[in-house]
């Protein structure tokens, strides 16, 4: 199973990702480059919405490990795009940290 790579950097524009429906992707974040010493995230969330339709989609909850968030997609549906929001937290008293990318489905 292949996995693909999101940049960290900051976005204009969110990273657009391609890939094919009946494709099982595992989307591997690192959050690394993005905290400071001696920060650590938690608590990972992600949403997936279908920009067709506007209807959310389940999926299964991502792994985070050190600083790399995970998180595996299957079943899309070609022809559609979706988006796709990360969340994290970094401690109580800062805002969660927040990443969109795209996915074009062929």
């Amino acid at each position: 199973m292949a996995f693909y790579q999101i940049h960290p950097e900051l976005q204009t524009t969110p990273e657009r990702v391609k890939t094919l429906a009946a494709a099982v992707l595992p989307l591997v974040f690192d959050l690394a480059p993005l905290l400071l010493p001696g920060e650590t995230p938690s608590n990972p969330r992600t949403a997936l919405t279908d920009l067709e339709t506007g209807e959310r989609v389940s999926l299964p909850a991502p792994t985070l490990v050190g600083t790399t968030i995970t998180q595996v997609i299957q079943r899309l549906t070609a022809g559609h795009d979706y988006q796709l929001v990360w969340i994290w937290t970094i401690s109580p008293t800062k805002q969660p940290g927040k990443i969109t990318i795209i996915l074009a489905v062929a």
